[in-house]
């Protein structure tokens, strides 16, 4: 039988071992703004099991809540960890009952940062196997707005699942995890990066699903640069997009056709929804919050004056999230024209800072560079959670830039278009993008900024790359750049097309901006067979490969494209036919995004004429 509900005779093995271990106190401190943190103090508490004493789970067929089962050690950041309640202070059972986001739990634990609980995963009953963890977390109610942490689950050593920074502002998020196989479980609470003031974390109703029986693996992952055949149908799902984000949830979230089609992990449709669009408005980003709550960019057309930028905010569930701006949506006019004309303003990617924080990138009219007249420019716009400006960040929350005056050979109005951006682990804004250099070329640039918007100029040349610092022999000639993206760790690649030729240009920027890889290839298996090679998508993977999506057209008739590329930029050989995937679509389509799934497969979204197109799932 499975064990969700309270039983008349619980095991008690969990709850005295927690409870009955000792403590380590530090000297009593005096009350001021960080309360019971004052002068330093700090209770942290821990208990493990006797050398050898290892007890497995008694696992039973079905549902099992880890309330019920034997731990092998545990550390908590303040006093011992509490089952059922919050983790309240110092003393024993001194905590309430759990809750998060104004909504209360039975069962749970709750701890303190820096914290950690630790279970054996085998079963003591015969042919009994688990395939999955899932559960709640939340920063806990008894703290208020304060708090900040980051859950993680740990299998075999091996970190699975990460929740993002979450703050007692916060709503509780649902993860799921495949424990497949695996037999060491580890839940981690960190204290988000700055501090353990007021980290009070619950771990609520955390339960492993087990059957009887050997649980079925995972498919056998094919040949690389082949179709997952166990993803939809022979490896692809008729669900056209342009863009993709990943879920915390492990779902996919595909914009397309005017809808947003919510995959499972193996493709299927767990549900579409209308996209939350009115007459003249499109988009161009997206980017999921840890707490699911999705967050869209683009523009919105006005009748005779341009556009504006676009922000909308949706929950979890793509009904609009009404805390934030206006219904849901922030509109702005961020042009700033010297000679009175109109806005032709546009959003062109988004990302999130680590406590919340929205920052959007985009086209704007600027009298800002050499020019004697407006023309478009990049901007940076950073919002808060709530969506209005933050006034920390630049002037109003949004800076401009034109680069005319630094890219090499520009001979015209520039236009600067970004295309992707990326904020570091401390809060260093990285933008990428394109910018135009004569009617027949375009070139690639980067630029970094200081947390509050300044112009980081360590980076590049006075903290702006362009083709121009980081010359290269190896250059492919004339090209139009095209595809940007910017890593974690703030590398910037740029996938390029040649202006009436038949390849394709590489670069990878440093993350210093001052040194840079760059590579020539075509799409085709045979070089010279005179393909036009369009790049539509480009994507870093976690172990550093690069792909680069696009369109292959030789003579009388035309393929998709999927290239992989090592870290050096060298054409994966292993991968596909000599490091290239075709694959030949039912109509006329385009790649429109890229994304590596949990567990390193990748999804290809396509879009094409009448709503066409598909989402591909390829072997690494």
């Amino acid at each position: 039988m499975s064990r969700l509900t309270y039983r008349t005779f619980l095991p008690l093995t969990l709850p005295l071992l927690l409870l009955a271990c000792g403590q380590t106190t530090s000297p009593a401190a005096s009350q001021d703004d960080l309360g019971p943190y004052a002068n330093g103090a700090s209770y942290p508490w821990s208990y493990t099991q006797q050398p050898g004493n290892v007890t497995p789970l008694v696992l039973d067929p079905g549902a099992n809540n880890l309330y019920y089962e034997p731990i092998l050690s545990a550390t908590n950041g303040w006093g011992p960890i509490e089952i059922n309640t919050s983790n309240g202070e110092q003393n024993k059972g001194d905590g309430r009952k759990l809750s998060v986001g104004g909504k209360t739990y039975d069962v749970g634990y709750g701890v303190h940062a820096d914290s950690e609980l630790r279970w054996s995963l085998r079963s003591t009953l015969a042919g009994v196997t688990c395939n999955k963890l899932d559960g709640y977390v939340g920063v806990d109610d008894e703290v208020g707005d304060r708090g900040s942490v980051t859950f993680q689950i740990w299998l075999d050593g091996a970190k699975v699942w990460d929740s993002g920074v979450m703050t007692g502002k916060d709503g509780a998020r649902f993860y799921s995890v495949d424990t497949t196989g695996k037999t060491d479980l580890r839940l981690v609470v960190t204290n988000g990066g700055d501090n353990f003031y007021y980290d009070h974390a619950d771990w609520i109703q955390p339960t492993v699903h087990c059957q009887q029986g050997t649980v079925t693996p995972p498919p056998a992952t094919g040949a690389p640069g082949t179709l997952d055949t166990s993803y939809g149908t022979n490896g692809s799902v008729p669900v056209p997009g342009l863009l993709a984000a990943l879920a915390g949830d492990g779902t996919n979230l595909i914009l397309g056709a005017g809808k947003i089609t919510r995959l499972s992990p193996d493709g299927a449709v767990l549900g579409t929804t209308p996209l939350p669009l009115q007459n003249g408005e499109s988009l161009s980003s997206l980017v999921v919050q840890p707490d699911g709550k999705v967050v869209l960019v683009g523009a919105r057309t006005l009748s005779a004056d341009g556009s504006d930028v676009l922000v909308i905010r949706l929950n979890p569930d793509l009904t609009p999230d009404t805390s934030f701006g206006d219904a849901g949506r922030v509109v702005l006019n961020l042009s700033v024209p010297a000679n009175g004309g109109g806005s032709t303003d546009r959003a062109t990617a988004v990302t999130l800072t680590s406590d919340g924080k929205i920052v959007v990138v985009g086209t704007a009219i600027q009298p800002i560079g050499v020019s004697a007249y407006d023309q478009q420019g990049l901007f940076v716009l950073r919002l808060g959670a709530n969506g209005s400006r933050d006034s920390t960040f630049g002037t109003n929350g949004v800076i401009y830039r034109q680069l005319e005056d630094v890219l090499p050979g520009s001979n015209y109005s520039t236009n600067e278009e970004p295309g992707s951006v990326a904020v570091l682990a401390d809060g260093r804004i990285v933008v990428a993008g394109t910018s135009n250099l004569s009617t027949t070329a375009t070139a690639a640039w980067a630029l970094r900024y200081l947390p509050n918007g300044t112009v980081d100029t360590t980076y590049g040349q006075n903290g702006v790359w362009t083709p121009a610092v980081t010359p290269s022999p190896q250059g492919c000639g004339g090209a139009f750049a095209g595809p940007t993206t910017v890593t974690p760790t703030g590398e910037v690649v740029v996938a390029s097309s040649f202006y009436r030729a038949n390849g394709v240009e590489i670069d990878r920027i440093s993350a210093d901006g001052r040194a840079a890889l760059k590579r020539c290839f075509e799409f085709g298996p045979t070089a010279g067979a005179g393909p036009l090679s369009i790049p539509t998508a480009v994507e870093v993977t976690p172990t550093g490969q690069v792909l680069v999506g696009g369109r292959y057209q030789p003579s009388g008739y035309e393929s998709l494209a999927l290239v992989r590329f090592g870290a050096d930029l060298m054409l994966d050989t292993t991968f596909g036919k000599n490091g290239v995937t075709l694959i030949t679509p039912e109509q006329y389509a385009d790649v429109g995004d890229l994304l590596v799934q949990p567990g390193g497969r990748y999804l290809m979204t396509t879009f094409g004429y009448d709503n066409g197109g598909a989402t591909y799932r390829i072997n690494p």
